[in-house]
């Protein structure tokens, strides 16, 4: 739809002795597709898209949200379950280290013998190899938690399995429900369902741009023509002309490759989202 309207003066004072000639003329256009560009889906479907693009967006900020959330949780529970095992590496330390002692006096008294002593420390020496690598685990752990959490490595964690614990003699829910629901509220697949609906819509869009053009047309056009003379507010009408005319514009481009080109690509790309 396109409406003009316009006012022309021409200052014919050399040759009319002072008059003005005055010119107000309208059009109105109307163009409706009916091929290429017809339908209000194809119209809507940039606007369409942008939607999807906003929603994809959104998905993908959960995403990375949950993500992180689960990185959290599983550095959480490594941290606990390397400090619980760090804690018995300990005390197996202590336990070999009073063996050790044990031996050593039994040996001192005559009641044991110096392969005892050798087997004792050979034991302590053992248990205490296995202490330094639970700490190096637990280290790496809360450094990875601290850093996932974004903590400073002053800032140590407060590590239990008092939940893990409660939370094993609890009831496992059902497998199908929590399918459901996980396929539900899922950012993945609304990110995957959002790709194929934008998929959609590029093949509609480039079936549509694929199309002849073929557009009706009404215009309408007024043109009147007014006169005053000298300095006086007193005009005449000079006449009004109308017109208008109805037609039908037919455009067919030459082969349309490019048309046909993007019409294959988008279905290629709806085939493999």
């Amino acid at each position: 739809l396109r409406a003009e309207v316009g006012t022309v003066f021409l200052d014919n004072n050399d040759r009319t002795q002072g008059s003005t000639t005055k010119s107000t003329d309208y059009a109105l256009r109307v163009r409706q597709p009916l091929l290429r560009g017809f339908g209000w889906g194809v119209n809507h479907a940039p606007i369409e898209k942008a939607r999807i693009l906003a929603s994809s967006a959104d998905a993908t900020t959960q995403a990375e949200i949950l993500e992180t959330l689960r990185g959290v949780e599983s550095a959480y529970w490594t941290a606990s379950f390397a400090k619980a095992l760090r804690d018995v590496q300990s005390r197996g330390v202590e336990r070999a280290r009073r063996s050790l002692e044990l031996a050593t006096k039994k040996r001192d008294a005559g009641a044991g013998t110096k392969i005892d002593v050798l087997e004792a420390e050979s034991s302590l020496a053992a248990v205490d190899d296995l202490l330094v690598q639970a700490t190096r685990r637990h280290d790496d752990a809360v450094s990875q938690l601290l850093y996932l959490t974004g903590r400073a490595p002053s800032e140590q964690p407060v590590l239990n399995l008092e939940s893990l614990n409660k939370a094993a003699t609890n009831d496992s829910p059902n497998a199908g429900d929590s399918y459901r629901t996980a396929m539900a509220s899922s950012p993945v697949m609304l990110l995957l369902a959002n790709s194929v609906r934008a998929g959609e819509l590029d093949v509609k869009m480039a079936k549509n741009r694929a199309l002849p053009r073929l557009d009706a047309e009404f215009n309408y056009g007024s043109a009147g023509l007014f006169s005053g003379v000298g300095s006086s507010s007193s005009s005449t009408n000079g006449g009004r002309t109308d017109e208008w005319a109805a037609l039908l514009r037919v455009s067919i481009p030459w082969t349309m490759r490019a048309e046909r080109a993007q019409l294959q690509a988008a279905r290629f790309d709806l085939e493999r989202n």
